[in-house]
């Protein structure tokens, strides 16, 4: 824990300006269109709906209920999750979606004309106010764009979500 810790303090996701609380997960909920974690944190610890979740390596989900002693978080990948991106590299801005795979995510209604390439790093872009900006979320892993007005494309997340553990 100590290791995991360090490793978070570290990283890109921790400015020192942001407040942070570690919390463990206690149970995992997963269907096919459902993700979600329950965390050892709750408001007695100052945790609030809508508060992002992250792990050193970049988002993991959102705060959507909160008790006294703990706090249910959506996962990335739910498919009710979005959240706001800027392109690192043409700082264009798109929405991640939740696919209900724990691997990959989706860019909503991109044109088959985006500069968009393979590998393209996707941070979070602070609209919205859910997540602050810079948050790393993803990476741009396919793209289809195929005669279509709208281009596919896939991203997988920054954090690998199928080996999150109690």
């Amino acid at each position: 824990q100590n290791e995991q810790l360090k490793t978070l303090l570290k990283s890109s996701v921790v400015e020192k300006e942001e407040k942070f609380l570690l919390a463990k997960i206690v149970t995992i909920k997963s269907d096919a269109l459902s993700h979600e974690v329950l965390l050892n944190r709750g408001s007695r610890s100052g945790v609030i709906v809508g508060q992002a979740v992250a792990a050193a390596e970049g988002i993991v989900g959102q705060i959507i209920a909160v008790n006294n002693l703990d706090s249910r978080a959506m996962l990335v990948n739910d498919t009710r999750s979005a959240v706001p991106v800027i392109n690192e590299r043409t700082q264009e801005n798109f929405i991640v979606v939740g696919t209900g795979r724990a691997d990959t995510l989706s860019l909503m209604n991109v044109s088959s004309s985006a500069d968009l390439k393979v590998g393209d790093k996707l941070i979070s872009s602070g609209m919205g106010g859910h997540f602050s900006a810079g948050f790393p979320v993803g990476s741009v892993a396919v793209i289809d764009s195929q005669a279509n007005t709208f281009a596919q494309i896939e991203v997988k997340p920054a954090v690998n979500l199928a080996t999150l553990q109690l």
